[in-house]
């Protein structure tokens, strides 16, 4: 008898990943073990069910932005490119937690998605608040309450990348970057100083901003 074909963890997370975000929760394990080169009890007996797999596939993300954070703001560069470089980075990884939100809430789990622990979003989201009080005892950036700037600026990012999954959009970094300048422009009460950036992407066809699905303004 032929010896099962062994799999580590990284590669059956990277599988399952790539079929539950291009076919949703409906993903078979299946076709992950098909593509994997194994049999659906190997993954089974790894994981337990479909549910367990889905939910184990999101539930450890990696985020490298998250080092950066801990490492506090940098005196001798701009705050507000600091704070750009640091959202953009970001945007990969709510894309994935945006998309693992949806569907572990979708009902193929038993435990709905609000139950779900995320370490990594936790701790991003700590990071960044800790991060914006240093940029303001430093004066490197004009931050009010760090905790509403925190929540404001990964909300949007969350709205967009949740956005962008339901309506199968991939943005491009270009579009990305443009946005996160928009958003930090608007944080820091320069947003005027964005309009001609997101002029430059509006699609044309449909008079909407595709940097930030927002109706445009003339």
């Amino acid at each position: 008898m032929a010896r099962p074909k062994s799999f580590s963890d990284t590669h059956l997370r990277r599988v399952a990943r790539k079929a539950f975000l291009r076919r949703g929760a409906d993903a078979s394990v299946g076709t992950i073990a098909k593509e994997l080169g194994v049999t659906p009890a190997a993954i089974f007996h790894r994981c337990g069910s479909k549910g367990e797999l889905l939910e184990w596939t999101f539930s450890q993300q990696c985020c490298p932005e998250l080092s950066v954070l801990q490492r506090g703001p940098d005196a001798d560069q701009s705050g507000r490119g600091q704070l750009t470089n640091i959202l953009v980075g970001l945007g990969a990884h709510y894309r994935d937690a945006s998309a693992a939100t949806l569907l572990l809430g979708c009902g193929q789990t038993k435990r709905k998605a609000h139950c779900v622990e995320f370490p990594v979003a936790l701790q991003v989201r700590a990071a960044l608040v800790r991060w914006l009080q240093q940029c303001r005892e430093r004066g490197i950036l004009p931050i009010g309450d760090a905790g509403v700037a925190g929540d404001l600026l990964l909300g949007a990012l969350a709205v967009r990348h949740l956005r962008a999954f339901l309506l199968g959009v991939a943005y491009t970094e270009a579009e990305e970057e443009v946005y996160v300048r928009g958003l930090v422009g608007e944080l820091l009460g320069s947003g005027s100083a964005t309009r001609d950036s997101f002029d430059m992407v509006r699609c044309e066809d449909s008079g909407t901003c595709r940097a930030s699905g927002l109706p445009h303004s003339p």
